[in-house]
């Protein structure tokens, strides 16, 4: 922990206590009640006490604002998903479509997958169309029979080898 009385590391944590050891401050001041120090090099280590406990007041407010900050933010995203579902909810009960507006149409399309959000807010996945149906079968077909012909080209290559 320790390092020198004019030099503190930035990276170290003060506040930490290790079950086999003390703290930086506590280690410090277990130096200072020791009986063996002149009054001088007790003054330097109470100085040096009194930046160790500024640091340890510094680190408990970055941690207590960083946790604040992620509280707010959870909130925040807690409130929009409210907002998001009484929305939802609403056009379901108009009687509109629940998957338009912002996420997007199930149209089929070539190459659309939809997103996440879109199966997430959607309460059925509609079967693909018939074209697509017997386009991916006849693909299907066709990379079956190259896979056939590579098996085949390696087979007999392992036989002439």
């Amino acid at each position: 922990c320790i390092v020198s009385n004019d030099q503190t590391a930035e990276s170290v944590s003060y506040t930490k206590n290790s079950k086999k050891c003390h703290s930086c401050i506590g280690a410090v001041e277990k130096i200072i009640s020791s009986a063996s120090l002149t009054l001088d090099e007790k003054m330097e280590w109470k100085k040096f006490l009194e930046c160790l406990r500024n640091r340890e007041d510094d680190e408990n407010l970055a941690r207590k604002e960083k946790e604040r900050t992620r509280e707010e933010a959870n909130e925040a995203h807690r409130n929009e998903q409210r907002e998001l579902q009484q929305e939802e909810r609403s056009r379901a009960r108009a009687g509109g479509s629940t998957s338009s507006n912002g996420l997007g149409r199930m149209e089929q399309g070539y190459g659309y997958f939809p997103t996440l959000a879109t199966l997430q807010f959607q309460s059925s996945i509609p079967p693909p169309s018939r074209s697509v149906a017997e386009e991916e079968n006849n693909i299907r077909e066709s990379l079956d029979r190259i896979l056939a012909y590579i098996g085949a080209v390696v087979f007999i290559f392992f036989i002439l080898s």
